[in-house]
């Protein structure tokens, strides 16, 4: 909304993106999918909310990063653009896939099926029943489109966190003595990316963004420098946790 009211008051530039539920390697662990895959592992009970009946819509990282790109090349200053993955699943169908997937790659040691580690468990307050998205104007006007069927791509991220579980383990060790030293300290498992400036080769003009004062959270990333006359300030909505 304040990204909405400087445009409309000030005419500012921006470029609003909105997307459903993410998943994809290097997720962090305590999100749903690889949280379940790292229960499933180590033997634990698959956590479900209530009885698993509610609906999330999952796109793959990649493909939401291939639609904020398209965004920053394509879009029309003022626009809000939603990037979803077509593959509405209920949670617990999502956790039993998952279970599928990894019976076959890596089958439990003790024989059975992953599937029988799921527990329901009490349910959140005022947790949403259904996320849902409409991609149209994206597909329409940039010509997004999906990379990633959710079946495919759940069985390469399952594998993925398989063949990484050197990277997994690292960082729920840093959040453990993170949590244990009650301060955030940086490590050498993580680097933030606070800007556009953080990476390699990328030049930001953001002259106009200084004058503003405004764009200063990690949230917020800017096109890189196309001309000293255009700046487009971006900001992304991450989706809710499921």
């Amino acid at each position: 909304h304040l990204v909405s009211a400087w445009q409309h008051t000030y005419k500012l530039p921006t470029l609003i993106t909105r997307c459903s539920n993410n998943y994809g390697p290097f997720q962090y662990p305590e999100k749903l999918i690889p949280h379940m895959i790292h229960c499933a592992l180590s033997g634990k009970p698959l956590p479900v909310y209530g009885q698993g009946q509610n609906v999330r819509d999952w796109i793959h990282v990649e493909d939401h990063c291939a639609g904020i790109l398209l965004a920053l090349e394509k879009g029309k200053p003022g626009s809000t653009y939603c990037f979803g993955g077509n593959a509405e699943r209920r949670n617990l169908e999502l956790v039993q896939d998952l279970c599928r997937i990894l019976d076959e790659l890596r089958p439990r040691p003790r024989g059975g099926s992953y599937a029988e580690q799921i527990r329901f468990v009490n349910d959140r307050l005022g947790h949403n029943w259904r996320y849902a998205i409409d991609d149209t104007l994206a597909t329409g006007e940039l010509g997004f489109r999906r990379g990633h069927e959710l079946g495919s791509g759940l069985r390469a991220t399952v594998q993925w966190y398989l063949d990484n579980e050197r990277w997994r383990e690292a960082v729920l060790r840093e959040k453990g003595a993170k949590t244990a030293g009650g301060k955030d300290k940086p490590s050498a498992t993580s680097k933030v990316v606070t800007s556009l400036k953080d990476l390699p080769g990328v030049v930001v003009d953001d002259t106009q963004a200084k004058k503003v004062g405004a764009w200063t959270t990690s949230t917020v990333t800017r096109t890189p420098r196309r001309s000293r006359q255009s700046s487009i300030a971006t900001v992304s909505s991450p989706s809710a946790m499921a």
